[in-house]
């Protein structure tokens, strides 16, 4: 018998998004209860992407995407709710686009209000690559949230991936025992704001109209270079 299995990775563009879903068939039970995710975080400097095709194989892409270096993700058990729609003949399709919309306050909101079961972190490497097992068997799912940004001048945000097995090669139809993938995130470019504040004799404190800030950063010879 043939199913039909839902596979959602959607990236956060600032207040666009991008959604993908693929519908994977599978033939017979997955018989696979220890399924290994290789995920794939690349970000996008200037908002402009490359679709992805999130298949579940390894694929190799040159299209300006940076790697995600240093980056973690919390992966949740989505099955319960995953379950509640096919029992209550819901669609889990639309179930996995309304969380691919949601943005990362919205996602958090989402976890707690289905009291959602955080089965561990994951952090990517230098490649920003993270690789991990979970439990493969039919009807399983799992929610990857991005739960942490970096501390240079940018913040990266991914968008919630949903993923439910078994997950099938589109080739053979057969369950996969690794799957790679793909997210696709942009850098949201921090805006500092900078206040100068004076102080009378009674310690009120009143803005100072015309101060100049200057960027400097220590070079490694530990002289300071200031942005011009």
């Amino acid at each position: 018998m043939m199913k039909k299995l839902m596979f959602v990775v959607i990236t956060f563009l600032t207040f666009l998004s991008i959604s993908t879903i693929i519908k994977l068939p599978v033939q017979g039970a997955s018989n696979v209860n220890n399924v290994q995710i290789v995920l794939h975080h690349r970000i996008s400097e200037d908002g402009n992407f490359v679709e992805v095709n999130n298949d579940g194989k390894e694929h190799y892409y040159n299209d300006g995407m940076v790697d995600g270096a240093n980056t973690t993700f919390s992966v949740y058990d989505l099955t319960t709710k995953y379950t509640d729609y096919l029992t209550h003949n819901r669609s889990p399709e639309n179930l996995f686009q309304k969380i691919g919309v949601m943005s990362p306050t919205k996602i958090q909101k989402f976890i707690i209000d289905n009291k959602l079961h955080k089965l561990f972190n994951v952090t990517t490497n230098n490649a920003g690559i993270s690789t991990f097992d979970v439990n493969g068997s039919d009807y399983k799912a799992y929610l990857i949230v991005q739960n942490n940004n970096d501390n240079s001048g940018t913040q990266s945000f991914a968008m919630p991936i949903a993923i439910s097995f078994p997950f099938g090669n589109t080739n053979t139809g057969k369950p996969m025992s690794v799957i790679h993938i793909y997210t696709k995130a942009t850098n949201l470019r921090r805006a500092p704001y900078f206040f100068k504040y004076g102080k009378d004799s009674y310690g009120n404190k009143f803005p100072l109209g015309g101060a100049k800030f200057v960027f400097y950063r220590f070079a490694d010879n530990h002289r300071k270079e200031y942005l011009g």
